[in-house]
């Protein structure tokens, strides 16, 4: 399980008063995973808040006019699910397999607001139902055990930071981490990007290959569409049968490193690219 303290510093850009904020919080879909412990605005404790589904409504103590900025803290408990890909209708990405541990849209995040609403939704069988918005991103993180802490993939840049190691990451959309024991760690340079490739021992000419491939399409779509906006970009072998992409980290699947024939008309090539695209 993960203990979390969270600090989201919001500017009221909607152009009115706000009586509340809408967060939303997808973890509360498993059962038996998320469970607040404090809520606070301003530093001042919030208890009458309401959590149905991945929707968490919070009144404010005090309306947020236009262009002001309330702190919102919030300290809350994951119990990761099982990642089971067997009953599932489609990919599994949040939770924990036998080698693997991934958290993504894990924490409470305010919606946008449109149209004099809230923008959030529940999810269905297939598409992507979350919108975010761009946030910066500070996650500090420490393991209880560091003797046997895994190695760990993020879309941050990392830097020591005391007992934690702090992950950064600008203008940024979702911010995803994935942790196994397991993993082995290639990198090369495009720029000023480091690109990570996180593979098992297994896969690692398959893992070489996905790496040198996005920093290729970094190249070319920096080139064509606009500079790669981040420091760093990971790709992290999935223990499940998808690819899925998160600012800054994508997924791929275990299934592709399976298929590495060697050859760039591969398919691990191909979609090594189209997730890089993604960015």
């Amino acid at each position: 399980f993960i203990d979390v303290a969270e600090t989201v510093v919001y500017p009221n850009h909607t152009g009115q008063q706000l009586t509340s904020l809408t967060l939303a919080v997808a973890p509360n879909f498993w059962p038996n995973c998320f469970y607040v412990m404090e809520i606070k605005v301003d530093g001042a404790a919030v208890t009458n808040y309401t959590l149905n589904l991945n929707r968490l409504d919070i009144p404010l103590p005090t309306p947020l006019e236009p262009d002001s900025v309330s702190t919102v803290s919030l300290r809350y408990s994951i119990f990761l699910p099982y990642m089971d890909q067997v009953n599932s209708q489609r990919a599994r990405i949040f939770g924990y397999s036998e080698i693997q541990m991934n958290l993504v849209n894990w924490y409470p995040f305010i919606a946008p607001f449109k149209d004099g609403d809230w923008v959030i939704r529940e999810p269905w069988s297939h598409g992507e139902y979350l919108v975010y918005p761009i946030a910066d991103f500070e996650v500090n993180v420490k393991f209880a055990d560091p003797q046997t802490a895994p190695v760990i993939a993020t879309s941050g840049f990392a830097e020591p930071n005391g007992e934690f190691t702090r992950y950064t990451l600008t203008a940024g959309r979702a911010f995803a981490i994935s942790a196994s024991r397991d993993f082995q760690v290639s990198t090369t340079q495009v720029g000023e990007t480091t690109v990570y490739s996180y593979y098992f021992p297994i896969y690692k000419n398959a893992g070489d290959a996905a790496m040198l491939t996005s920093a290729q399409a970094i190249q070319v779509f920096s080139q064509m569409f606009g500079l790669y906006p981040h420091k760093t970009l990971s790709i992290v072998i999935a223990d499940f049968q998808d690819s899925m992409e998160f600012s800054a980290l994508y997924f791929h699947s275990r299934s592709f490193y399976n298929l590495y024939d060697g050859s760039p008309q591969n398919y691990l090539i191909a979609v090594a690219a189209h997730e890089t695209g993604h960015q």
